[in-house]
């Protein structure tokens, strides 16, 4: 089988074969095969951007701000491919993921 097929069976095969579905820190991976995604909300990231550059534009300057870390994540479980690999993911898990591809 060629790893590099980038259709959405071809990446959850190559997992199952490998038994390595991994883990992500982007959602996209997800509808390529990933078991689960773990990342800052690219949202709220976006609208705190948004903040700094309109107070840089009005003049603030941009060494007063802290350096921030981001607050807000998202948990996305990937249950195709856990179930192509027999893994079960606990009811606790699914109870806080954001995202559940079934």
């Amino acid at each position: 089988m060629d790893d590099r097929r980038s259709d959405e069976t071809g990446h959850r095969d190559v997992a199952c074969q490998t038994e390595n579905a991994g883990g992500h820190q982007s959602s996209p991976f997800m509808s390529l095969g990933a078991l689960a995604s773990y990342h800052p909300k690219i949202e709220s990231i976006c609208i705190k951007v948004a903040h700094y550059v309109d107070r840089v534009f009005k003049g603030t300057n941009p060494a007063e701000y802290p350096v921030e870390q981001p607050v807000i994540f998202e948990l996305a479980v990937n249950l195709k491919t856990a179930a192509a690999l027999g893994v079960t993911i606990p009811d606790s898990v699914l109870a806080r993921a954001d995202k559940v591809i079934e």
